[in-house]
């Protein structure tokens, strides 16, 4: 028994495809939120953002995001694979329509607007939330064949998912500033 579980998660680790070693920092603000209990309303994060490489498949796009229960952060991340960029601004769009369609109804919304691959082997999930009537929040989760990160996900205010698209798009076409820490000797 131990012997088939040591092979399946093995399999499972190598269709997943490692991250290279050697993130490169992204010189880009990116205002993703988080709730706040004391507070009680969602409040932005500061968010650090990386390109990394995947053995055997294409770079990623990683946001971090801080969190505000220490030693979160690191759960707090949403890879988005550069082949998959089109897919991610369909699913934003569709968040903004219906943003836009929620807000002027005044509907209090949570309802999946659907899911594209990330890393190898994990699915981001893009849903809409209404933290109040005028206050939908575009709501990222990284999935796993065994589940969502529930606890982890990432929110988007409107402005910030148009950022978050923008971002993507720059991705796509190599456009990133990212930090040459060559010079760095």
């Amino acid at each position: 028994m131990r012997i088939i579980i040591s092979a399946i998660l093995a399999l499972l680790l190598a269709a997943c495809g490692g991250l290279k070693p050697g993130a490169v920092s992204v010189n880009e603000s990116l205002p993703a939120m988080d709730y706040n209990s004391i507070s009680n309303q969602y409040i932005e994060r500061h968010t650090q953002i990386a390109v990394q490489g995947v053995v055997g498949g294409e770079d990623v796009l990683t946001v971090y995001m801080d969190s505000y229960r220490p030693g979160d952060s690191y759960f707090r991340k949403i890879m988005f694979s550069r082949d998959k960029v089109s897919e991610y601004t369909g699913l934003i769009d569709k968040y903004l329509e219906w943003a836009e369609m929620a807000v002027s109804r005044q509907d209090m919304l949570d309802k999946e607007i659907g899911s594209a691959w990330g890393q190898s082997g994990m699915k981001n999930r893009f849903s809409i939330f209404s933290a109040s009537a005028d206050k939908p929040l575009l709501v990222i989760k990284s999935c796993t064949p065994f589940g969502c990160s529930e606890p982890y996900p990432q929110y988007y205010s409107q402005e910030g998912a148009k950022q978050l698209k923008a971002l993507l798009i720059k991705f796509q076409n190599n456009e990133l500033k990212v930090t040459d820490d060559s010079v760095y000797q």
